[in-house]
């Protein structure tokens, strides 16, 4: 037995490679499969909405007499007065463009975009293993960094649908690869920069925050020359100005609520990032309710839901990993790689810091923060490698059976879990939001078609619940939406949709529209312990 690993470990690395194309093609092939196991999120038709603005100004300045011809474009207004403006969407103009020139289906549209926005954060792992391989100087730790990625739950299933905050952590990684290998690789310089500008422009495109890490790189940089005694020679400067120039060219390119002033829309744009209160809503955290208008959450609420929310063996070895990378720099036993996964680490840490002190305004868990994940699986990756390389033999073994463990389970974790990973809860679930992103819905009315037959009319329990059956029905296959009709009202209505999660915060805030504490339930989707989405019967009588 110990012969037949010690072959298969040598043809491993021998062809480490072709092994690791083998492994991206098979996490390829494996997230494919599960692209329609998740429906819409809440923001699916607002999200729609702004990406037709942009391309709408686009077009209006470009070619409009073409703009004007265009049916969807009537009605919306210029992204440079909407008060959206500070959420990008460039990364989907394709996604746009296929829509206005093909015009498919609601839920034809619907699972290219979810295979679509799978896609672009596909790639952000795959940076995510190129940058730990980059840091790490090994292959190994990249695919380390990556099984922990696609291990945690929440992360992995957000891949699917959400096309704003994994989007942008895909373009910070993105981002973060190139600039270290701007730093690090002296005769591609010129080649990195330019990407650096170009994914540096997609970040900042979707969150203006995404300026920070390559600033802290820039910073890092300069610091470079001056060591190696360089800053003197003004031609090691071009390759930083030519990413910034590419950087500015593309950004306003692709950003045209930037057309009618920079200035301007960065101003907005800081604002509403140090504190976004266009948000107005409650959010149940530690079994209460914290209404944004009356009450801020408290300061621990990003660190709990990150805790709470993240495998614990996984969790263990971020903080190893961070106590490792404390632990070399104290010691001064460092390399410049090392340094760069520092200015990782630091370019995530101090926004989180800063949005505790600061207290900005959050909510739905931590997803706004999904940006800073990457630069957590590649340190712990990066602590990994201390153990398990550790000339400590016990060290060593102990590390190595840890690691193997961890992935296991996680494996094992990940197949009862796929597709509610959105909803999960190392512990203490109940005392926590449950499916706030509305993913659920389609799969529960689903359930209630393929248990019933004919016409079928459903109402909803609160506003937000119905915003979770709406965009649902609208995304449905034709036949099936032809069967169902959504009422205004309970009247005239044989089933009533509930979100438990939006129940709980209407009944708290007083605006629930129906109650079901005394109908039947017929159709349910459950996670655990956990009811994230729910069908009652109206009584008749």
């Amino acid at each position: 037995m110990k012969a037949f690993i010690d072959k298969s470990l040598n043809f491993l690395y021998k062809n480490a490679r072709l092994t690791v194309i083998v492994l991206f093609s098979s996490l390829l092939i494996f997230g494919m499969c599960f692209v329609n196991s998740y429906g819409v999120n809440y923001d699916v038709v607002s999200e729609d909405y702004i990406l037709m603005t942009n391309l709408k100004t686009m077009a209006s300045e470009i070619t409009p007499s073409f703009a004007e011809k265009v049916h969807t474009f009537r009605n919306l207004p210029d992204i440079r007065q909407y008060k959206e403006r500070d959420h990008g969407k460039a990364a989907f103009y394709p996604m746009g463009i296929l829509k206005l020139t093909l015009s498919p289906s609601a839920s034809t549209y619907s699972s290219l975009y979810r295979t679509y926005t799978f896609l672009i954060n596909f790639g952000g792992i795959i940076f995510i293993y190129l940058t730990a391989k980059l840091l790490t100087n090994r292959r190994l730790y990249g695919l380390i960094a990556i099984a922990l990625f696609c291990l945690s739950p929440r992360l992995f299933a957000d891949c699917y649908y959400n096309d704003k905050d994994m989007v942008f952590s895909t373009f910070v990684i993105a981002t973060a690869y190139f600039a270290f290998k701007f730093i690090l690789e002296e005769k591609n310089r010129y080649k990195n920069a330019v990407f650096l500008g170009i994914f540096t422009a997609f970040a900042c495109n979707t969150r203006v925050v995404g300026l920070f890490l390559p600033f802290l790189a820039l910073i890092f940089y300069i610091i470079v020359l001056l060591k190696e005694g360089k800053y003197k020679d003004y031609k090691v400067y071009l390759p930083a100005i030519t990413a910034v120039l590419v950087f500015f060219a593309v950004f306003i390119i692709i950003t045209p609520a930037t057309w009618s002033g920079l200035f301007e829309y960065f101003k907005y744009n800081l604002s509403n990032s140090a504190d976004f209160t266009r948000w107005n809503g409650t959010v149940y955290y530690l079994n209460k309710f914290y209404t944004a208008q009356t009450q801020s959450l408290p300061w621990h609420y990003l660190p709990v839901m990150i805790i709470v929310t993240t495998p614990p063996l996984i969790l263990l070895f971020i903080l190893s990993g961070i106590s490792v990378l404390i632990y070399t720099l104290v010691k001064k036993n460092f390399t410049k790689r090392t340094l760069l996964l520092t200015v990782l680490l630091a370019s995530s840490i101090l926004p989180l810091i800063f949005a505790i002190v600061s207290g900005s305004r959050v909510y739905n868990g931590w997803r706004h923060f999904y940006f800073i994940y990457p630069s957590l699986v590649i340190c712990a990756a990066y602590g990994i490698r201390f153990f398990v390389e550790n000339k400590n033999e016990l060290i060593k073994k102990i590390s190595q059976v840890v690691v193997c463990a961890a992935v296991i389970i996680g494996i094992i974790q990940s197949c009862f879990i796929i597709p509610h990973g959105y909803a999960y809860y190392a512990f203490a679930s109940k005392s926590f939001e449950g499916d706030y992103w509305n993913i659920s819905s389609t799969e529960c009315i689903v359930e209630l078609l393929e248990g019933k037959d004919g016409q079928i009319s459903i109402t909803y329990s609160d506003k937000h619940s119905a915003a979770g059956l709406e965009n649902a029905v609208l995304y449905l296959p034709s036949e099936m939406r032809e069967r169902i009709t959504v009422c205004g009202s309970i009247d005239g209505a044989d089933y009533v949709f509930v979100n438990p999660t939006y129940y709980a915060i209407a009944d708290y805030c007083d605006e629930l529209f129906v109650n079901v504490s005394n109908m039947e339930q017929c159709a349910a989707v459950r996670h655990g312990k956990n009811e994230l989405t729910a069908i009652y019967a109206v009584n008749k009588e």
